[in-house]
């Protein structure tokens, strides 16, 4: 089931099997959105799209899990900021309430592509 943020962001954003990714201006409008409605930020995942897929990017894939709630929102626009220029698309991994299993799931499939 859809949360507010994939329901505000359905028309932008990239669907590829139960992922879904955003360009950078978008991007940034996400953490904008969790911000204004003070939703945690666990982190993001950099991907590029091909033909045949997607490939994630093993160096460019922070997380905020140290960090205070009040904290994710500046430091996820200075990391995409980074990547402004590059050819990324982005998947953001943030807090839905009571349920802690997307969270679970992000750091479970980074711990498996060798990037926690």
């Amino acid at each position: 089931m859809a949360d507010s943020i994939e329901r505000a962001f359905e028309d932008v954003s990239i669907k590829y099997r139960k992922m879904r990714f955003y360009f950078y201006g978008d991007a940034v409008d996400v953490i904008n959105e969790c911000e204004k409605k003070h939703i945690r930020i666990y982190g993001f995942d950099s991907f590029r799209l091909f033909a045949q897929g997607i490939q994630p990017s093993m160096e460019f894939s922070p997380s905020y899990d140290s960090l205070e709630k009040s904290l994710t929102w500046d430091q996820a626009r200075a990391d995409l900021k980074k990547l402004s220029e590059s050819d990324f698309v982005f998947e953001i991994a943030y807090e839905r309430k009571g349920d802690d299993r997307r969270r679970r799931k992000f750091e479970r499939r980074r711990a498996g592509w060798g990037i926690c």
